[in-house]
């Protein structure tokens, strides 16, 4: 569950890619590769994360399918209200995301 700013920047993205993904019919699956905790403690935690993104999409009319590499890091704070979000035991209020073009 993003909150904030990275809830934000989320739909910041989403926004930008989704003429392009409608337009193409694209669709993405995340394949994550490796979590890295960088720090930890009982509030919040920093983590890096490596994955790929599988993509299939219409090009001149026909199917094709990619793999675009990505990073990204996260700030993961604890949910202290889960009464309201029971399921999100924490809660992203940061990040940043780069795709690796190949």
């Amino acid at each position: 569950m993003y909150c904030g700013m990275a809830r934000n920047k989320a739909l910041d993205i989403l926004k930008g890619d989704m003429e392009n993904f409608g337009a193409r019919d694209v669709h993405q699956k995340v394949e994550i590769l490796r979590i890295k905790v960088l720090e930890a403690d009982s509030k919040k935690s920093f983590v890096e994360i490596e994955g790929q993104l599988l993509r299939s999409g219409l090009n001149d009319g026909k199917r094709e399918s990619s793999v675009v590499k990505f990073s990204a890091t996260m700030s993961l704070s604890v949910n202290f209200d889960l009464g309201k979000n029971a399921l999100y035991p924490f809660i992203v209020t940061d990040f940043t995301c780069k795709e690796h073009k190949n």
